[in-house]
């Protein structure tokens, strides 16, 4: 019966929502000092692990929960399209950044530093945001609305979800949207995760590592007031103009350095296959 419900959109977004609304509570009480002995149990550094695993640990039981779905279906399939598909994913990030690194030194930016973030997290916040948003939210809207629909959908979702504590920043706001449709992209063209996720993660170690996590770096005191605007702002490099042109531009040459894996399209036909399938046997 599950199966059966799992096989409409809806019912997963539905679903998912609600999961993480029960984890968000779970984690709200714990925090707040409901459930002490959980924390003296399992340490607050372990509890800080379990926190980022929990979603995505729903996330495989809703996939696996699915008729024909698996790992492969949820866009981890495994080949040699796969090395290929997280190397673009990396040097894209890491040319994307370095370009505009350059450019803030060339203005009057002063980077002396490089406090490395750690790779741990960085990893396990875009392996979040990527199999929440792309694996799960844009894969539900799409089969029912379409590509184009589900990548402006998704992406407004994913930038949203960077304001829910603060006041929406507007230019910040079309970036991340604009990244969101950069993401949801090459999974369209990769029928898989490993590049979003690659890209994801390469984009904020470089940020976070050398901009920093704080609101308009002091790195860029040199730059004169006229032209902050075009590489930060109240929200630091995501506000800038010249974020926006790097991802136009990456987003313009992606169909031309990607190349879907005919394992992930296979198995995301049979699953689609099998579903359609098990619905028509509840109608007959």
């Amino acid at each position: 019966m599950l199966a059966y419900i799992l096989a409409f959109w809806w019912a997963r977004i539905i679903i998912y929502f609600i999961s993480l609304c029960t984890v968000g509570m779970l984690v709200y009480m714990i925090q707040t000092g409901l459930f002490p002995v959980v924390l003296d149990i399992v340490g607050s550094r372990i509890f800080d692990q379990l926190i980022f695993l929990a979603p995505i640990g729903l996330t495989l039981v809703l996939e696996y929960s699915r008729t024909g779905g698996n790992y492969k279906t949820l866009g981890f399939s495994v080949s040699r399209f796969s090395i290929k598909e997280v190397s673009v994913g990396i040097t894209s990030a890491a040319v994307a950044l370095g370009i505009l690194i350059l450019a803030t030194l060339v203005s009057g930016a002063t980077i002396t530093t490089f406090n490395a973030e750690s790779l741990v997290d960085t990893v396990q916040t875009a392996s979040l945001e990527e199999i929440g948003f792309r694996g799960v939210i844009f894969r539900a809207i799409e089969e029912r609305f379409g590509s184009g629909m589900a990548l402006v959908i998704s992406s407004l979702l994913f930038a949203y979800a960077h304001f829910y504590t603060t006041p929406i920043n507007y230019p910040a706001f079309l970036n991340i949207a604009l990244a969101g449709v950069v993401f949801g992209a090459m999974y369209v063209l990769t029928r898989s995760l490993w590049m979003p996720i690659a890209f994801h993660f390469c984009w904020n170690y470089i940020e976070y590592s050398v901009f920093g996590r704080s609101p308009d770096p002091a790195i860029f005191a040199g730059i004169p007031q006229n032209f902050r605007w075009l590489f930060t702002g109240e929200y630091g490099i995501e506000q800038g103009l010249c974020t926006t042109i790097i991802l136009v531009i990456i987003l313009l040459i992606l169909p031309k350095i990607t190349t879907a894996s005919p394992y992930a399209a296979a198995a995301l036909f049979e699953q689609r296959f099998a579903e359609a399938k098990l619905k028509a046997s509840y109608k007959i």
